[in-house]
């Protein structure tokens, strides 16, 4: 048994506004954050920033605000169009205040999970991750994992088109729902079938593993759990398995354990992982 244990992540995030001002977004109570950018409500509701857009509102410049979260952490959104946004830990989303007549373009880093909303005038929406990919939709629900440790950018569809670019290649693919598409670090563009539950179980509050290798796990578990990893021995063994993300990472560990291939040190926020 494990003597410490460490608690799951939380929704918290960080949301700093067009002046550079940061506000900190916990676990608290709903609130409006007053008069912050003039052409928008900025409201705290159940956990979940909600920008409202004024009516009438008319401004010239763009303001751009970013919601970042730590590790150990996710939050939820709604942009200014109504799309809905989730985050998921050591994310972030670069938006602006009110959308553009022409287009709705944000950037983003980490792992992102989208609901977009169609608009009346068909304004395209954008997804753009710093001179890797560009994403482009109308109305549909998509997941993009762009963490800088993991192979490359994997662009999974759950429902609606979209249209993957490489920035690099400019090689370009329109996806369907259940394909994902993936930039590798050097900007190749390629299309595959996946498993949609395991690619947004996150957004879901679990941890679904279908054949995962031990490294792209504990990928995982730094990040929500804000642990350090350390591997003795080589494991082999892919695992499967699934299970809340609101558990103690003990339970994890016994979940993999129970496949005898693996054992589990924790030292304060060090995890070593025992091969065989």
């Amino acid at each position: 048994s494990i003597a410490q244990d460490i608690t799951p992540g939380g929704e918290k995030a960080v949301l700093t506004l067009s002046d550079g001002s940061v506000v900190e977004l916990t676990s608290s109570k709903d609130s409006i954050l007053m008069n912050k950018e003039n052409d928008v409500v900025i409201k705290v509701q159940n956990n979940k920033l909600l920008y409202e857009k004024k009516t009438k509102a008319k401004s010239s410049e763009i303001k751009y605000n970013t919601l970042t979260t730590p590790r150990s952490a996710e939050y939820q959104m709604t942009l200014p169009d109504g799309t809905n946004v989730w985050l998921n830990a050591e994310s972030s989303i670069m938006f602006p205040v009110s959308f553009s007549s022409k287009e709705r373009k944000v950037y983003i880093t980490g792992e992102v999970y989208f609901e977009v909303t169609k608009t009346v005038d068909k304004r395209p929406f954008i997804v753009e991750l710093a001179d890797k990919a560009k994403i482009e939709v109308l109305g549909t629900h998509f997941n993009i994992n762009a963490y800088d440790n993991e192979a490359g950018v994997r662009t999974t569809l759950i429902e609606g088109s979209v249209k993957v670019e490489s920035l690099v290649t400019s090689d370009s693919f329109v996806i369907t729902p259940g394909q994902q598409a993936t930039i590798s670090k050097n900007g190749q563009l390629s299309v595959g079938v996946v498993d949609i539950e395991e690619a947004i179980a996150w957004k879901n509050g679990r941890f679904i593993f279908e054949k995962a290798d031990i490294y792209t796990i504990m990928r995982q578990l730094e990040r929500w759990y804000n642990v350090r990893v350390e591997f003795e021995g080589a494991i082999n063994t892919h695992f499967g398995g699934a299970i809340s993300r609101k558990v103690n990472i003990s339970k994890i560990f016994e979940m993999l354990e129970m496949t005898n291939e693996v054992k589990f040190k924790l030292n304060d926020s060090t995890v070593t992982v025992l091969g065989k």
